[in-house]
């Protein structure tokens, strides 16, 4: 029981998380959980006697609870992905339409795999459905044109108007001529005149199409179009993140700062944070590296000393027999002397 015990240990990786109302990761974090806890719960399972049968038989069943937990996750992972996605701090405007296509596509091969009911299903897709009419708008249609990688060649016909006539609508309102904005927006779509040199479409997938378009600064009008278009953020969470920073920094204990200093702490704050996030995931990575191994010495130690007790009691139990041996030859030696 102690070594079984042990590679219980070993497999608890994670503990169980609960899902939160208002967080679509939650939900696959719990289900994540649960997986990588199976070894763990189908050992408890086993083993604990004051579990209800039912319990038990769902853990134990490999062949259906475990794939719908798996089932269900496959069809979370993409939603949230999509989510943290969207949600970063880099400019990634260009990629909604395309995201919401490729979620749309997977949530279709899915949901029909999925311990999900018909009715359920195609609520679900409905759903999706009117929430991406609402989420997608001419800017994202606009920014997939002005994606280097694909210049809209995606789109649906009327989605490529609408596209680019938001381009259109974004130059006049920057009062650019609208003459040589359409004819440089016709040369960068068939990659031709100034937009057919090779070296302007080498190194693509290894950059940014917002700091494709910097670095073409000064060669055309349209490149202040594009990099209004593809800096706009996708959503509000990039500003929302600085909320809890800006509430250290001024809060009801030291709330003496003017706004302006206030902002100025915020924002070095928050950028150090950007610039050193890779270090703080480092540090806790060592963290948990020293804690895992302290964790791994002091079990060989409790084994060695579980083995070492193990040898003392097997060799008290030897001299035990050995000193139980001689009585009886010294007993049969006596009985032997005395009949003759």
């Amino acid at each position: 029981m102690r070594i079984q015990n042990q590679e219980v240990k070993k497999s608890a990786a994670i503990s169980l998380k609960l899902p939160v109302k208002t967080r679509w990761g939650s939900y696959l974090h719990c289900f994540q959980s649960l997986k990588a806890n199976k070894f763990v719960l189908q050992t408890l399972a086993v083993s604990e006697a004051q579990l209800s049968s039912e319990l038990k038989k769902r853990l134990l069943d490999d062949e259906v609870f475990w794939v719908l937990v798996e089932k269900m996750i496959r069809i979370l992972k993409p939603i949230v992905k999509l989510i943290i996605s969207l949600e970063s701090n880099d400019p990634q405007i260009h990629l909604v339409n395309r995201q919401f296509n490729d979620l749309e596509n997977t949530l279709s091969e899915q949901l029909p795999m999925s311990p999900l009911e018909k009715a359920d299903e195609n609520l679900i897709l409905d759903k999706f459905k009117r929430r991406k009419e609402f989420g997608i708008g001419p800017i994202h249609l606009a920014a997939e044109i002005l994606n280097p990688m694909v210049q809209g060649g995606d789109l649906k016909p009327f989605d490529l108007l609408d596209g680019l006539t938001f381009i259109y609508e974004v130059g006049q309102q920057m009062k650019l001529d609208n003459i040589q904005l359409k004819t440089e927006l016709v040369h960068y779509r068939e990659k031709d005149g100034l937009w057919g040199r090779k070296i302007l479409w080498e190194g693509l997938e290894s950059m940014s199409p917002l700091l494709w378009w910097r670095s073409l600064r000064g060669t055309s009008i349209i490149v202040e179009v594009a990099l209004r278009i593809l800096s706009a953020p996708v959503t509000s969470a990039a500003t929302e993140r600085t909320f809890s920073t800006f509430s250290w920094i001024h809060s009801k204990k030291r709330n003496r700062l003017t706004s302006e200093r206030a902002a100025k702490l915020t924002y070095v704050l928050y950028n150090w944070k950007l610039l050193h996030c890779n270090e703080e995931t480092k540090r806790k990575k060592r963290k948990l590296d020293l804690m895992n191994k302290n964790n791994t010495t002091q079990e060989n130690e409790e084994q060695e000393n579980e083995q070492s007790c193990t040898s003392e009691e097997d060799s008290i139990e030897t001299k035990k027999l050995c000193d139980s041996s001689e009585i009886l030859i010294s007993e049969s030696g006596s009985e032997m002397s005395d009949s003759e």
